[in-house]
């Protein structure tokens, strides 16, 4: 089945995670990006997106993987561990919490939201809109 007869990912229920590391080259991040998404589609993930995200304040490329089920969660936290990450980023209706690689401990961090307004987004990954 092509990716686009799809649903839709309900980016409120998702995992998100990365391959890019702050230590590395952009070159080495790109090429493990591009690995990811091939471990990701190789541990039975179908449906899965690129994203653009900022991570203690450095912007990367990664994946929102449609995921709602505890072993699923298991299987991308392995992933993650494997391409050096300290975390994925777990949403479950909205509700936001890291998972740490070393431990598997999970933080709530809070609510996710779609947000709903003009912007311009910055090569930095900040985001500039009009406040009343």
């Amino acid at each position: 089945m092509s990716p686009a007869t799809h649903e839709p990912i309900d980016y409120l229920n998702a995992v998100y995670l990365s391959a890019y590391r702050s230590d590395r080259a952009l070159f080495e991040n790109r090429q493990d990006h591009k690995a990811l998404a091939a471990s990701i589609r190789w541990s039975g993930f179908e449906r899965f997106e690129e994203a653009h995200g900022v991570y203690d304040g450095k912007r990367e490329e990664s994946y929102v993987v449609n995921c709602t089920n505890p072993r699923g969660y298991t299987a991308l936290l392995n992933l993650a561990r494997d391409y050096g990450q300290e975390s994925i980023l777990i949403v479950v209706d909205g509700q936001a919490t890291l998972q740490y690689t070393a431990d598997g401990r999970c933080v709530p961090i809070g609510k996710l939201e779609r947000l709903k307004f003009d912007h311009t987004l910055l090569p930095d990954g900040s985001i500039l809109r009009i406040a009343a």
